[in-house]
């Protein structure tokens, strides 16, 4: 893919953005029955089922993303903590058939794993879910997530799996998948998210100590909106609490590794945010 066609598929990517559903704080209007540690607790089990299969990226945040847009919905119905595990195994299989545009043997794995472990999914009850999910949108399962974004900057950028700030920004925004206030409570644009990954992973990599100008070439923002300082904000607490954090979920595990450049055994206390 030479640069005209990254900029012009970027620039479909950004229309498909302006289009596309949004998650609504499913937390404030008291519709389902659990809290944000379970959403937590069921997020980091997803990635890690989408891990096991050695699932793409795409298919990790896809998934997630769509658990989100399909609980946020005012069509659909109460859910309990119990419910969450047979959701999140609907919408793991959904997102490796829809990033691979078949019906795939690890979204057929996935469900009949759930069904064996979980007493809330049985077969029958997956189906029905599976076919909520699958009403709820129409039949039209991709949505444009941050990670989308984040991938064409690497490409303008050609950044590469062993250089830090490829690692740095994946593990941002995947610790970014964790957090209630990220991905439900406060909507933010993909596209801000991808960019503001790019931006914090670059501050706490000692790159540069403030916005510039390359960022706003590359991701269209200036590094002044508010919505980009307390996504930023955020991501910083994110980082430095994981790293204090005495359990590993499955993300901080995998970029405990060198194939991730050790992104999760950074020492992140340098970092400061409002608040701290």
């Amino acid at each position: 893919m030479d640069f005209s066609d990254v900029v012009r598929n970027l620039r479909n990517v950004y229309e498909h953005e302006r289009r596309q559903k949004k998650v609504r704080n499913y937390f404030r209007d008291g519709h389902h029955n659990f809290q944000p540690e379970d959403r937590k607790v069921v997020v980091n089990w997803m990635i890690s089922c989408v891990d096991y299969y050695y699932g793409l990226m795409d298919i990790l945040h896809l998934s997630v993303t769509l658990f989100d847009l399909f609980l946020s919905s005012e069509k659909s119905p109460l859910f309990s903590r119990e419910k969450l595990q047979c959701v999140g195994a609907i919408c793991i299989k959904i997102a490796f058939d829809t990033i691979y545009n078949a019906k795939t043997d690890e979204g057929f794995a996935i469900v009949a794993m759930t069904s064996r472990v979980d007493p809330e999914s049985s077969i029958d009850e997956l189906r029905r879910i599976y076919i909520l999910v699958i009403n709820r949108f129409r039949g039209k399962t991709f949505f444009v997530t941050p990670y989308v974004f984040l991938s064409y900057y690497h490409i303008i950028l050609k950044l590469e799996p062993h250089h830090d700030l490829y690692s740095m920004t994946n593990y941002v925004l995947e610790l970014a998948l964790y957090d209630d206030f990220l991905s439900v409570k406060c909507y933010y644009k993909p596209s801000l998210v991808a960019a503001t990954a790019l931006y914090t992973g670059i501050i706490a990599l000692g790159f540069h100590t403030r916005w510039f100008d390359d960022l706003s070439v590359l991701t269209g923002y200036n590094g002044e909106e508010i919505d980009i300082n307390d996504v930023h904000e955020r991501m910083k607490f994110l980082l430095k609490t994981a790293y204090l954090e005495p359990k590993i979920h499955s993300t901080q595990a995998r970029y405990y590794l060198q194939e991730n450049n050790y992104m999760s055994t950074f020492d992140y206390s340098h970092l400061r945010y409002h608040g701290n």
